[in-house]
């Protein structure tokens, strides 16, 4: 009789540490797949060049890479990195894909990471929106509806 009550409560006690488990992950808001958020397009006209921004979140599973963006707004897409060159000026290069370790959170932001937009087809004004696919080595690839925004420059203080 003991043994079947210890038996019982073991069964109880790894049901409850399984359950803590998944809230914990659950917690973490850590994708299952690797995703998006947040996405947003900087406002520029026909000929000019922009840019995407947004935040990428990997997978809780495994590593990932952002391999590319496709998006019929512009001649090319390629993925950039805002660096200081040698002299200290602030420029952009091409950085190729990105990788993402299981759930890490890589910003692409103003002056950091982004997605570069060159030659743009057409006129991209505040309140359109752009149909954009996020290409990813492991997971599925992801189309957003991308809204396009001014950007507004932090003030100094």
């Amino acid at each position: 009789m003991i043994s079947k009550i210890y038996k019982v409560a073991s069964y109880l006690l790894i049901l409850f540490l399984l359950i803590s488990c998944t809230k914990e992950v659950k917690k973490n808001h850590i994708p299952k797949n690797t995703s998006t958020s947040n996405e947003w397009i900087r406002a520029a006209a026909a000929g000019m060049n922009t840019a995407l921004f947004f935040e990428l979140k990997g997978s809780r599973f495994y590593k990932d890479t952002l391999k590319s963006v496709e998006a019929d707004v512009a001649e090319i897409i390629q993925i950039h990195e805002t660096v200081k060159d040698k002299s200290g000026r602030m420029v952009m290069q091409e950085i190729g894909p990105v990788p993402v370790k299981r759930g890490q959170l890589v910003n692409f932001k103003p002056m950091g990471k982004h997605i570069m937009f060159i030659v743009l087809k057409n006129d991209l004004l505040p309140g359109d929106s752009v149909e954009v696919k996020f290409n990813f080595a492991k997971s599925k690839s992801i189309i957003r509806k991308v809204v396009v925004k001014n950007f507004e420059k932090p003030r100094e203080k």
